[in-house]
């Protein structure tokens, strides 16, 4: 039996933005494309990541969504994970830290973003169940 890779469920298009970005902008985005989460990227590295969570808590605190940047709410101490990283690792480790969304890094390069959605999904399909259907009825999982 193959050994499933991150390189093989991580999300490869990814909505990027700056620290400097506002909140109202960010939330715009992931809205827009339909992501939950957005990694924080600064001259080409990989500085945070943005999530929902982040957002709520900022409108939780009362923070002005046009005034407040990326940087203010943003997760900055980062787990990441290499593409060539078994699943099974990948997924102890995002339950292990609470985490629904993981950086996927090659050589100091953000190269993918592996969420909870698609470690759900991975692991239906090792436990041999057919994923489509067992999802349909969940609805749709766009975060």
């Amino acid at each position: 039996m193959q050994v499933s890779k991150v390189r093989e469920h991580m999300e490869t298009n990814l909505v990027l933005a700056s620290p400097g970005d506002s909140l109202v902008e960010l939330s715009r985005s992931l809205n827009s494309h339909r992501a939950a989460a957005t990694p924080i990227v600064d001259d080409g590295n990989l500085v945070g990541i943005l999530t929902e969570r982040d957002v709520v808590r900022a409108v939780a605190v009362g923070a002005d969504l046009e005034t407040s940047s990326a940087a203010d709410f943003m997760s900055r101490l980062l787990t990441t994970v290499g593409p060539e990283q078994e699943m099974g690792v990948a997924a102890e480790l995002m339950i292990r830290q609470r985490i629904r969304h993981l950086p996927v890094v090659d050589q100091g390069r953000l190269v993918g973003l592996l969420s909870l959605r698609e470690v759900v999904r991975w692991s239906l399909r090792e436990l041999g169940h057919d994923e489509g259907h067992h999802l349909a009825q969940l609805g749709d999982f766009s975060a």
